[in-house]
């Protein structure tokens, strides 16, 4: 059995994987497979909607408020790779 410090090794290489491939997307490639995701969860979150529902919603809603702090940065300073 291994130890839990080889253990944690392990989870510390999968997260600097993790880093290494998610620091390289952009933003349109970041939403393009969340919305690749979302379609393959479709059946099995019809399944479970109602069992989930208040999560989701509340996800939703804090999904809402950081796009539109998203959007106010964008008015503040401008979009990726446009002069401010």
């Amino acid at each position: 059995m291994r130890d839990l410090k080889t253990h944690r090794q392990g989870w510390d290489e999968i997260e600097r994987e993790q880093r290494r491939f998610t620091d390289d997307l952009t933003i349109a490639q970041s939403v393009s497979i969340f919305l690749s995701l979302c379609e393959t969860m479709a059946p099995l979150m019809k399944e479970t909607e109602e069992l989930f529902r208040q999560e989701r919603e509340a996800y939703l809603t804090e999904l809402q408020a950081w796009l539109r702090r998203l959007d106010a940065w964008r008015d503040q300073y401008g979009s990726p790779g446009k002069p401010l």
